[in-house]
């Protein structure tokens, strides 16, 4: 990859959203689905997301079950952690065999 790094902590998806991060396209990464600005947020973690998660529940939802320490608020984390770690390996993947990793890069980080 750009920084030479072609591995990651296969647990990392899990282990954030345990701890309620839901990973999103940004240079931020993540964002914390416990914190309060997502109480009345009828979006979807990733409006561009094709998980199951992000095309059925909120972010109000899920921030609701994970201060109801209701489990499922983790498994719908999780859902999408792991969905949007294989769509990003995916991604990489198809720019660098089209040789085209820096435009790439610049795309995911606008959404495109």
């Amino acid at each position: 990859m750009k920084d030479g790094i072609d591995t990651f902590d296969c647990v990392s998806p899990t282990r954030l959203a345990r701890h309620g991060a839901a990973l999103i396209r940004s240079r931020k990464g993540k964002i914390n689905v416990k914190n309060s600005e997502f109480k009345n947020s009828t979006d979807p973690i990733d409006k561009n997301c094709n998980c199951l998660t992000c095309k059925n529940y909120s972010l109000s939802y899920i921030h609701h079950l994970l201060k109801s320490d209701e489990l499922l608020g983790l498994t719908l984390l999780t859902g999408h952690n792991i969905f949007f770690m294989n769509y990003l390996m995916e991604f990489i993947r198809n720019s660098i065999e089209e040789d085209v990793f820096e435009i790439a890069e610049k795309q995911w980080y606008n959404g495109i």
